[in-house]
C-alpha cells in the first residue's frame, strides 16, 4: 500500500529549485490532499501521479535518456505507480531496471530529486491527462543497457548540454540541479 502522508510530508519538505518547480509541487500537493485513495492510479481524471529516474553516472556527469516510444521524445525512465509500490521512489528505480535492463541501480537517497506536473496528449482511448512526475535521483553502476520495448532506443549524455534544453524544460532543470551548488548543499545537508 502506498503511504499517502509519506508523501504529502515529502512534498511540504521538498527544496525546490525555482518557482516553476515550486508551483508544480503546490499542484501535486492539492492531488494528494484532494484525492487520498487513488492519487496514482491511471483510472483517475484528469491525470495522476508517476514516477520517474534520473539515472547519472558515479561522477554525476553522464544521464541515461531513453527514446519513448509512445511519445517519441528523450526522457529520463518512469512511468506509472503499480498497487504494490510501497512508495514513489520505489516505482521510479522498479520502472529504471525494466526499462534500461541495468542491473546497477540504486537510488541516492530515496528524497525527491524534482517535481513536474506535465501533459500527456490524448491516445487512443486514453483522454488528455496530467502526469504529477515525483522524480529521483538514481546512480548506475552498470550502463549495459537492454532496452524493454517501451523504448526505440537510448543514449548516456553530458549532463552540462542538457542545462539549456527549450524542449524539455524538466530536463533541463534536473540538468542543471546536478552538479550545482542546490544539490551538493542538500546533499552535504542530509536534505
Amino acid at each position: 500500500m502506498i503511504a499517502t502522508d509519506a508523501l504529502l510530508a515529502a512534498l511540504r519538505t521538498h527544496q525546490t529549485f525555482d518557482a516553476t518547480e515550486g508551483k508544480h509541487v503546490e499542484h501535486s500537493i492539492e492531488l494528494l490532499v484532494n484525492s487520498p485513495q487513488d492519487w496514482w492510479r491511471r483510472t483517475r481524471a484528469g491525470g495522476h501521479a508517476t514516477a520517474s529516474a534520473w539515472v547519472t553516472d558515479a561522477g554525476r556527469q553522464q544521464v541515461l535518456l531513453l527514446h519513448h516510444a509512445k511519445i517519441g521524445r528523450w526522457l529520463q525512465p518512469g512511468g506509472h505507480i503499480d498497487e504494490n509500490d510501497l512508495s514513489p521512489a520505489e516505482a521510479a528505480l522498479r520502472e529504471a531496471r525494466e526499462e534500461s535492463g541495468l542491473a546497477g541501480l540504486a537510488l541516492v537517497d530515496g528524497r525527491l530529486f524534482d517535481v513536474d506536473v506535465h501533459s500527456i496528449p490524448a491516445r487512443g482511448q486514453e483522454a488528455a491527462h496530467l502526469h504529477y512526475d515525483m522524480r529521483y535521483r538514481v546512480i548506475a553502476t552498470d550502463r549495459q543497457v537492454r532496452l524493454s520495448n517501451e523504448s526505440l532506443g537510448f543514449r548516456w549524455i553530458n549532463v552540462l548540454s542538457l542545462c539549456d534544453d527549450d524542449q524539455e524544460a524538466g530536463i533541463a532543470r534536473m540538468a542543471r540541479k546536478t552538479n550545482s551548488p542546490y544539490e551538493h548543499r542538500r546533499s552535504s545537508q542530509g536534505l
